[in-house]
């Protein structure tokens, strides 16, 4: 973007903002005024000015005496109360932060109204008007902390799990008291960050930039009302605005290689440092809109601006891991495969046997599917290719294409695998640009309005695993180019009705794209290359499999990803706030939209290659080569897949809400809240969605229950999610606060996937070339050849036959599927001012999830109970050597007795779209030291003691958790949580050394230092067992070893490691393998928990600090230079070589191949 087009942006924004006004994450100031007696003065006048932009709103006092002033933005207030026969008090330096209800009670004594008694000091420290758990993190602190460049910017929640209690993860997957990972919601300006196809963890690629954050929130517990969207936490951000004066940073912070230290897996192997080199840059302006001679915004127009951009390169080399053909092998030649030199494989060339025809078969021959012949006994015979050489003649003319015209980029290795460098990262080139822009305005003393708008463009490049230089290379190679744009908008509008009745209208616009293609799309390379009657959406895919010394781990040629998908939110919210008395009554609206549109495109073939079409029968692992079968253009397999779907789907809701903070006495306040949700089924747009109705007869399967249907939507509406809040905020004296709340909250109705395909089925279709089916009835022979056009769709699109796909895996949902997850949180906490304006809390904290999503197979309706599992080797018998099991008369005799035996044995895996059917508890104790930064100190301590039961510990549609094991007996997942950490210390500080000298010179160069530290201690992870060797038939679950002792631990895990030499950890005498066939088949579920409660992995310690000097050159103006680091100590951390307990290395650990020392050097400017 050039620099004309970002300022002729920037002003149009401003522009078509100035009618706009910022509120942000609103919080409330609310308390009583009193005589010096306690009694409440009804008629009392109070008014509030923000420091920042002069913005003063005035209110009276209710017959009860109290006073309340919502949806305010963060930030310093000056309270004044005043009532006839009173003196005037006035209360300055009053912090109001993000999204906090702050309790201040004013006592006004007797005297003339023009006399004042100011009361200054420290803020109310204590919160004594809500019930919820809040933690609370200021401009100030954040700027100050180690917190380190990571995924392309400063990420905004970094602090919550690295430094908060009750948090574990990081910030992408993390889970906050026990709640499943991706479950908290974030709220940008009060407006959810809401796509469709994930939250928690959602704003990693779509997030303001960090420095135009200007307060934070984590509210936990017992929430009010208006908040729904997360499981057990939501975390409110609020964007910086302007104020009458101007301010601003510029800033850079830079990450090198050459300052960090080596990786362990590096020293252990002498190789150098990876090129590892991140810049991010970017500045933030704000103040009031000012045009000299024209207009004067102080007062009354303000905006700020924020600009980011980061840019890095992880271009390491991991070894040499990737196999490409060498030149030799690209004109046809294969005579090196005789040569064990070579290959690596020490029988290569050596005379293995001989034909039926008497002749002598070499390993590594290759033979000509042409020549294929069948003898009078019955004997395959091929004739191999001459000196092992296939002439060019015979090369097919898109494999011709491919390595002649295109191109394939040779190795850098003269031996057949492994033979070039492979790039560790998968992602070696990253760019981000972000731009924010944030207006208030106010209207007039009644009336404010504010705007803000977040741009994001992220771009990388990304390829599957074996990726190989040059990036992006030829098309012949594997990198796609990954763009995710998003954009942001949020509106609101604050209106003061009468003194004692407030309204608030606020919408939010969310979009975020996902486009991760090749880098070559749409530009018809298939026909440039000779495959025909494809589409020109990719490179046709060229796979190769088999054993390397066959070709087997030879790289694929081409990407075939192409196609992206969209998705965001509308989200419309309207709080009314009427103050009557001692009542604070909320009532509000809120509107959910959310939306998906995938664009998926026609493939251009995925070709699978083998050494089965040039190896000789008899010698399957011994002859042939995968990519000699490719030069001849013989296809073992391929498919291509076909739509006419841009597919639009929608997920609507109502939220309707009423609240009232009940202030009994000055000093006692009652939370009550309900919640109604009205939850609408989710459709496509234009009715073209398909699912297996499974009460619906199948015309295929002669009449049997469940076939597919198709149309707009297939749940029902669901208008009975309530939940109740409800607490109580008690303040015994002038020195703590005694807090409890009860409340319940349902997950949003997002997708949690990238997408509906399993509802596709019908508008999307799939040609595959099946293996063995070579119409010159040899097994071994081609199944198609690349020269030939490719096959046509069979039956047109759409395809609304009920009968279609049989022994395919299809997607349904239950019609009461559209009643959300949700939890119910409860807590006590006990809040204790410490001198030093230092607040202890000590809290416990927890809850109780109930249907909560769990992955697509933990709702599998064709699934086997496990107790069928002592049929043994039956199972994977076909059933034509069991009639006895046949479920229909038409059923495909060549499928499995396990097939057969499924409850809707026409189809594979029947999943569930919306598994709604886990549990969790969690119960923690919660211990913070918090002092706010001042007089240059600020701390938080914080220690948790916890325990998470849970079946599924993530939120996402994939078996990320493992499979279960058995569909009937649920209870066997139940388990310790992957989030279970039972104890884990956390320590934040900052601190700015003081100077007292008097001298200016020696200040400029001994003052100004402030270091910050971030500690984390914490017991083990969980540990996770698992086996190998098992033939699980169809219908079955994921079957786990057995426990088979007591003592499952050996001893401590030494600090003293080596990268290359194990040390065992884990008991291996206490596992064992579950009972099997000899066939593998398993005939029981094993014991093994789905996380093992009785041992631990290693405890973990890890540290981050950070050292600045600041250097004054005006009162106003200062510039800062800056050094943060992870793991100072460059401490190792330990990894499992594998939990498999069929492997020799079972529970040993070893020094983790990362972790190490990294440096970020930072350099700011603030105005």
């Amino acid at each position: 973007m050039s620099r004309s087009l970002l300022l002729a942006g920037l002003l149009a924004l401003s522009v078509a903002s100035m009618t706009l006004r910022g509120q942000g994450s609103v919080g409330t100031l609310n308390g009583s005024v009193v005589d010096t007696t306690g009694a409440v003065i009804p008629g009392a006048t109070v008014s509030i000015v923000n420091t920042a932009t002069g913005l003063e709103s005035m209110t009276s006092t209710t017959s009860a005496g109290a006073y309340t002033f919502p949806y305010l933005p963060a930030g310093t207030y000056i309270i004044r109360a005043t009532s006839p026969g009173f003196r005037t008090t006035v209360r300055d330096n009053v912090e109001l932060l993000v999204a906090q209800t702050l309790t201040v009670n004013m006592e006004l004594e007797v005297g003339a109204v023009a006399e004042e008694v100011t009361v200054t000091g420290a803020p109310p420290l204590l919160e004594a008007g809500t019930a919820e758990v809040g933690r609370y993190i200021s401009d100030e602190e954040y700027k100050n902390w180690p917190i380190m460049v990571a995924d392309g910017q400063r990420q905004i929640q970094s602090f919550i799990f690295s430094s908060l209690p009750g948090t574990t993860g990081g910030e992408f997957e993390g889970a906050i008291n026990g709640g499943q990972q991706y479950s908290h919601e974030i709220l940008i300006e009060g407006i959810p960050v809401g796509r469709m196809d994930l939250m928690g963890g959602n704003n990693n690629e779509m997030s303001p930039g960090a420095e135009s954050i200007g307060e934070f929130k984590l509210q936990t517990g017992a929430m009010g009302a208006q908040y729904n969207g997360g499981q057990t936490a939501v975390a409110n951000f609020g964007i910086k605005s302007g104020g009458n004066d101007v301010h601003g940073s510029v800033f850079y912070y830079v990450q090198n290689e050459a300052l960090n230290a080596n990786t362990y897996a590096n020293n252990s192997t002498g190789t150098k440092k990876a090129p590892d080199r991140t810049n991010n840059y970017g500045y933030q302006i704000g103040g009031p809109v000012y045009i000299p001679k024209v207009y004067d915004g102080r007062n009354k127009l303000f905006f700020s601006n924020t600009f980011e951009r980061t840019t890095r390169s992880t271009f390491n080399i991991s070894g040499f891991n990737t196999t490409l053909p060498n030149t030799d092998f690209k004109r046809g030649d294969f005579s090196r495969l005789f040569d064990p030199a070579f290959t690596g494989q020490a029988e290569s060339g050596s005379v293995i046997g001989v034909d039926a025809a008497g002749n002598q078969v070499r390993f590594g021959q290759i033979y000509d599917p042409l020549s294929t012949h069948q003898l009078a006994d019955g004997t395959v015979l091929r004739t191999p290719f001459a000196g092992n050489v296939i002439p060019q003649s015979r090369f097919s003319s898109v494999a011709n294409n491919v390595v002649n015209s295109v191109g394939i980029v040779d190795p850098q290795l003269d031996r057949m695998v492994r033979n070039m460098s492979t790039i560790g990262a998968c992602c070696p080139f990253f760019q981000l640009w972000t731009i924010g822009t944030k207006v208030d305005y106010q209207l007039n003393g009644r009336n404010s309005l504010s705007g803000y708008w977040n741009s994001e463009q992220r771009s990388r490049n990304n390829s599957p695993g074996g990726r190989y230089s040059p990036v992006p290379g030829l098309p012949t190679g594997v990198f796609q180019n990954q763009n995710t744009p998003s954009q942001m908008i949020r509106l609101s509008w604050n209106s003061t009705i009468t003194p004692s009745i407030v309204n608030r209208l606020a919408g939010g616009y969310n979009r975020f794209r996902n486009s991760n293609e090749s880098v070559y799309v749409d530009e018809d390379w298939a026909s440039k290359i000779g495959v025909q009657n494809t589409s020109p959406s990719h490179f046709p895919r060229m796979n190769f499999s088999g054993t390397e010394w066959q070709g087997g781990a030879t790289m694929q040629i081409g990407s075939s990803s192409a196609g992206e998908s969209f998705n965001g939110s509308y989200i419309l919210q309207d709080d009314l706030t009427i103050i009557r008395g001692k009542h604070t009554l909320r009532l509000g609206y809120e509107y959910r939209r959310y939306w998906l549109n995938t664009r998926a495109k026609d493939g251009s073939g995925n070709f699978n290659f083998t050494p089965v079409e040039t190896r000789l029968a008899g010698y399957s692992t011994e002859t042939g080569h995968a990519f000699a079968s490719f030069l001849l253009g013989a296809v073992n397999s391929a498919g291509r897949s076909v739509t006419t779907l841009y597919s639009g789907h929608r997920h609507p809701s109502h939220g309707f809400y009423f609240s009232d903070d009940f202030k009994v006495t000055p000093n006692l306040t009652l939370n009550l809240g309900l919640r109604w949700e009205v939850i609408q089924p989710f459709f496509e747009v234009t009715d073209r969605m398909s699912e297996v109705d499974l009460n619906t007869p199948n015309p295929a399967a002669d009449g049997r229950l469940g076939a597919l249907v198709f149309g707009k939507r297939f749940q029902d509406t669901y208008p009975f999610m309530i939940t109740p809040r409800f607490g109580v905020a008690y303040q015994m004296g002038q020195k703590m606060v005694v807090r409890a709340g009860y409340g319940m909250t349902n997950s949003p109705q997002i997708r949690n996937d990238w997408g509906f395909d399993g509802f596709t089925t019908g508008f999307t279709g799939s040609i595959p070339i099946n293996a063995n089916t070579s119409p010159t009835g040899f097994a071994d022979d081609p199944s198609a050849y690349l020269d030939n056009p490719y096959p046509s769709l069979s039956s047109p699109l759409p395809n609304t036959d009920p009968g279609q796909q049989l022994y395919t895996g299809l997607m349904t949902t239950a019609r009461d599927r559209n009643r959300l997850p949700y939890v119910q949180n409860w807590n006590l906490t006990i809040q204790r001012l410490l001198p030093f304006d230092t607040v202890f809390e000590a809290a416990y904290i927890g809850n109780k999830g109930t249907r909560l999503r769990n992955s697509y197979t933990a709702m599998a309706y064709n699934a086997l109970p496990a107790s069928m599992l002592s049929m043994g080797d039956v199972l994977r018998e076909q059933v034509s050597d069991h009639p006895e099991f046949m479920p229909f008369a038409s059923f495909d005799t060549d499928q499995t007795v396990a097939q057969a035996l499924r409850p809707y044995p026409q189809y594979n895996a029947v999943q569930e779209a919306y598994p709604y059917d886990s549990t969790s508890t969690y119960h923690s104790l919660q211990l913070t030291v918090r002092r706010r930064f001042e007089s240059g100190f600020g701390l938080l301590g914080a220690y948790t003691w916890a325990k998470t039961l849970a079946y599924a510990d993530n939120q996402l549609q994939y078996d990320w958790d493992g499979g279960i094991q058995d569909q009937f007996n649920r209870g066997l997942e139940r388990s310790v949580s992957n989030q279970h950490i039972p104890h884990q210390f956390r320590i934040t500080w900052l601190y700015e050394v003081p100077f007292k000298g008097q001298s200016k010179a020696l200040k400029f160069l001994v003052g100004g230092w402030t270091v910050s530290g971030i500690h984390q201690y914490q017991t083990g992870g969980v540990i996770s067992v698992g086996q190998g060797g098992l033939n699980t038939p169809a219908g079955f679950g994921e079957i786990r070893p057995d426990v088979v002792g007591s003592n499952l631990a050996l001893g401590g895990a030494s600090e003293n490691l080596d990268y290359f030499v194990s040390t065992p950890y884990l008991n291996s005498a206490a596992f064992q393998e579950s009972p099997r066939t000899g066939n593998g088949v398993p005939l029981r579920v094993g014991t093994a928990p789905r996380r093992l409660d009785a041992v631990r992995g290693p405890h973990s310690m890890s540290e981050r600090f950070r050292l600045t000097k600041k250097f004054l050159f005006t009162e106003d103006i200062n510039f800062e230079l800056g050094v943060a680091m992870i793991n100072p100590f460059n401490r190792h951390n330990r990894e499992f070589v594998t939990t498999n307990v069929s492997s020799a290395d079972f529970g040993m650990l070893r020094i983790a191949g990362g972790g190490q020392r990294t440096v970020q050097l930072e350099a700011r400017i603030a105005f």
